[in-house]
Parts: C-alpha cells; sequence; structure tokens
C-alpha cells in the first residue's frame, strides 16, 4: 500500500514539474493598473509661493512641473511628489510624467482649495461650518468596557 502512495506522490510531483504555467503562452502577464489621474493639487505654500502635491502613477521615473508653458525645474523630480515654487503671480500649473526620458502629455490643471465646492450641511442647509456643539445637561456615561467618557445627545 504504501508503495502505491509513494507512486501517486511521485507521479503527481512530475505531473507538477512538467506543467505549462497558464500565461506561458504570452509574454507576461497583463497588469491590472486602476484609471487614476495626477491629482495635482496647489495651496499656498507657508512663506509665499505655492506648493503642488500630486500622485505618482507606476509608469513614471519622474516628472517636471509647469506653470503655463514655463518648465520650473532643471532636471525631473524623481525623489518626491511634491514641490514648492517660491515665486508670486498667478498661472495654471501642470506637471507633466517623464518615462524612458521622454515627456507625456501634461496632466490636468492643478485644483486649489477655492475649486472644491463645499457640501451642505445637514443641520443648517448651507455651505457655511456646522455650528458649534451645545453642552449636554446630562451627566457623562461610562462605556461598559472602561472606554472613554462619552456624554449623551440631547
Amino acid at each position: 500500500m504504501r508503495a502505491v502512495i509513494a507512486a501517486a506522490a511521485g507521479f503527481t510531483l512530475a505531473a507538477g514539474f512538467l506543467a505549462t504555467p497558464a500565461h506561458a503562452g504570452s509574454a507576461a502577464p497583463e497588469r491590472i493598473v486602476e484609471q487614476l489621474d495626477r491629482g495635482l493639487v496647489a495651496v499656498p505654500a507657508e512663506n509665499g509661493g505655492t506648493y503642488l502635491s500630486w500622485r505618482l502613477l507606476g509608469t513614471e521615473h519622474g516628472n517636471n512641473v509647469y506653470k503655463g508653458a514655463k518648465r520650473l525645474n532643471k532636471k525631473p523630480i524623481d525623489e518626491s511628489t511634491n514641490f514648492t515654487y517660491t515665486t508670486p503671480g498667478t498661472g495654471v500649473y501642470t506637471v507633466r510624467a517623464v518615462v524612458k526620458n521622454r515627456e507625456q502629455a501634461p496632466s490636468g490643471p492643478a485644483i486649489t482649495p477655492g475649486d472644491i465646492p463645499l457640501l451642505p450641511t445637514p443641520t443648517t442647509g448651507s455651505s457655511r461650518r456646522s455650528p458649534a456643539p451645545t453642552r449636554s445637561s446630562s451627566p457623562p456615561r461610562r462605556c461598559p468596557r472602561a472606554g472613554p467618557t462619552i456624554t449623551s445627545p440631547t
């Protein structure tokens, strides 16, 4: 009986070594990726100027930053995904990926905080900040398992 089991195990093992992998017919398995944009955001910098931040996509080796048609960096930025431009003035910021030493098409324009719409709040129906919370008249309760003290809503 042991000989039969050993023979079956040996046959199964040999068949595994001789089998062709599922992706052997193609050059390489296709990589599945999400369709993301660069997500370029521009905000005022601490000491003036503009701070830019963006997403690095999987095929890129670096990025060049533009304000209008003017390139702002001397060599592709490949160690970070941010850049601070200290010269004041207005303009549209974009980023161009560098892939295999070739610059790609520009990203969409940078989003600034003023471009982000505010959603209406459920309590006021306006796009202003919610009113400050009011103090409850009921005493604080303890959570059953020595958790933090919470206040009951009124």
